[in-house]
């Protein structure tokens, strides 16, 4: 669980090029998915008191939380690491709601912003 309160605008960076890293790469969805949390969506989380910026709401950061709980919910095989064992394991229906799921957030992260302004 995270401590600190994250910045708005860092999660917006990084769902928002998971997002896109889904939508513009080729792939089954599992590993669009994969790649898009893997490399950007999962840094959205907030890691510790010392981040600036605009802070999460509690009902965002445990989205987040929830959300990579549920990508990283098995156990690795080997050196897989648990989002490829957990993602890659995800039925095609499975997956697309997941994917569903993570532009969500990023519409949540975007109203966040916009309540602020």
């Amino acid at each position: 669980m995270a401590t600190g309160k994250g910045d708005l605008y860092y999660a917006r960076e990084k769902t928002s090029l998971a997002v896109s890293i889904m939508a513009t790469t080729t792939g089954s969805i599992q590993e669009r998915l994969l790649n898009g949390w893997m490399r950007e969506g999962h840094h959205a989380l907030p890691m510790g008191e010392g981040q600036a910026g605009l802070p999460m709401s509690d009902e965002l950061i445990e989205s987040l939380e929830a959300f990579n709980d549920r990508m990283s919910c098995r156990p690795a095989l080997g050196d897989e690491g648990t989002f490829s064992a957990t993602i890659l394991a995800l039925s095609d229906d499975e997956a697309s709601a997941a994917a569903r799921d993570l532009v969500e957030i990023s519409y949540q992260i975007e109203a966040e912003i916009e309540d602020a302004r």
